[in-house]
């Protein structure tokens, strides 16, 4: 990861990676997160993914129609 942009107020986190064997970086915005606590553990929920593959941006929708994820309870600190 080379840079790592989190808005809190526009509810936004912006990414880029250095992808191995790739020659440009991959970019990708989250959009409208949300953090939510189940059973103890946290989770992370995006309304959309947005990257600089279109390839990827087709296929995203397909395999995480809601895309959301369990964080570590430090990093909800950050967001």
């Amino acid at each position: 990861m080379t840079q790592l942009n989190i808005d809190r107020e526009k509810r936004r986190i912006n990414v880029e990676l250095e992808l191995k064997g790739e020659t440009q970086s991959l970019k990708a915005e989250f959009f409208d997160y949300r953090l939510e606590e189940i059973g103890g553990k946290v989770f992370i929920e995006f309304s959309r993914i947005q990257t600089s593959r279109e390839w990827l941006n087709t296929l995203l929708p397909q395999i995480l129609p809601k895309p959301r994820f369990e964080v570590p309870p430090m990093i909800k600190v950050l967001l």
